[in-house]
C-alpha cells in the first residue's frame, strides 16, 4: 500500500474515501489492525493486518466492500 491513515471509519467516511494514483490502507481508529483498502479505480476491500512469523505486519484482504 502507498499511504496508511488511521480514522473512524463510519460508513459515510468509508463511502466519501477516494485515492488519485495507486492504493491506499484506512486502518479504524477503534478496531486496530482492522481497516479498508482504496484503490485508483474506486474498488474498496475490508481487510486486516496480520503478524507473520518474523514479526512483520502484513496486510491481507478480506471481501470486497458492499455498499
Amino acid at each position: 500500500m502507498v499511504a496508511t491513515k488511521t480514522l473512524k471509519l463510519a460508513k459515510r467516511i468509508v463511502d466519501s474515501l477516494s485515492v488519485s494514483s495507486g492504493d491506499a490502507g484506512f486502518w479504524n481508529r477503534d478496531l486496530p489492525g482492522f481497516g479498508v483498502r482504496v484503490y485508483a479505480k474506486g474498488r474498496k476491500v475490508w481487510c486486516a493486518q496480520v503478524q507473520k512469523p518474523s514479526g512483520r505486519l502484513m496486510p491481507v484482504d478480506l471481501g470486497p466492500l458492499e455498499s
